[in-house]
């Protein structure tokens, strides 16, 4: 998780259904290890990844996961990440 937090601008923004809205990237990487930890197994499936436009990439993925609790859960959709000088600024998850 380190090295991900270094990838982020540190105004970033993050964006999901799932666990809302996050600003810097402090509150994203916090919110990131408690997301993660609320699971005893996790697996992201890249199903297609492009450049949308300059500096948006877009992912198709499928998620997979077991809770603490033993609840499975499996979910689809789409991630836009936006990128500048070598950081990231956004990601929306949709």
């Amino acid at each position: 998780m380190d090295a991900i937090e270094k990838l982020f601008a540190t105004q970033a923004t993050y964006s999901s259904p799932t666990t809302g809205l996050y600003f810097g990237a402090i509150n994203i990487m916090a919110m990131q290890r408690a997301f993660h930890a609320s699971f005893s197994q996790l697996h992201w499936q890249i199903n297609s990844a492009e450049e949308h436009k300059p500096g948006i990439c877009q992912f198709g993925f499928s998620f997979s996961a077991t809770r603490k609790s033993g609840e499975t859960i499996e979910s689809s959709g789409l991630e836009y990440v936006i990128c500048d000088d070598k950081k990231i600024h956004h990601v929306e998850i949709r």
